[in-house]
């Protein structure tokens, strides 16, 4: 029979990264192919952090709605601590989450700030131009035929 080509998969190009482009793909989806300029420039990072911390407070809703669902039903007792324990956690991921966002801030307006005292400093001094030999004076005789 004849040979079949064995399935390669989809593969990226050497040095492709799949997070950035699986997050552009989730961008470009969620905004229907119009990508705002915002997040065109730094296509990763800020809409990243929004995704995970609503995915956190999802998460957290869930398990509110989870919780009530079972003290209707009369199994509130069985399931209380294990919820509250795990809602607790999900508190921490967001404040871990917010605390990594106002570090990096941090670390912007730092950078920032040398910035802006490197553009205030004076630049540092020119070497002086080289000496050049002082023009001959107007009076003086021309310089011999055959430079000497």
């Amino acid at each position: 029979g004849a040979e079949r080509e064995v399935y390669q998969g989809n593969q990226l190009p050497a040095g492709a990264d799949r997070d950035a482009q699986k997050e552009y793909l989730q961008a470009h989806m969620q905004f229907d192919g119009e990508i705002p300029e915002v997040l065109r420039k730094d296509p990763n990072k800020q809409w990243r952090e929004q995704d995970e911390f609503q995915a956190v407070m999802a998460g957290i809703e869930e398990r509110r709605a989870f919780l009530d669902e079972m003290v209707a039903a009369g199994k509130g007792a069985e399931y209380e601590a294990t919820i509250n324990a795990q809602i607790s956690d999900q508190i921490r991921e967001l404040e871990a989450i917010d605390k990594r966002k106002s570090q990096e801030e941090a670390q912007a307006a730092a950078q920032q700030a040398a910035q802006a005292q490197q553009a205030q400093q004076p630049p540092p001094p020119e070497a002086p131009p080289p000496e050049e030999a002082p023009p001959p004076a107007e009076d003086a005789p021309p310089p011999p035929p055959g430079g000497g």
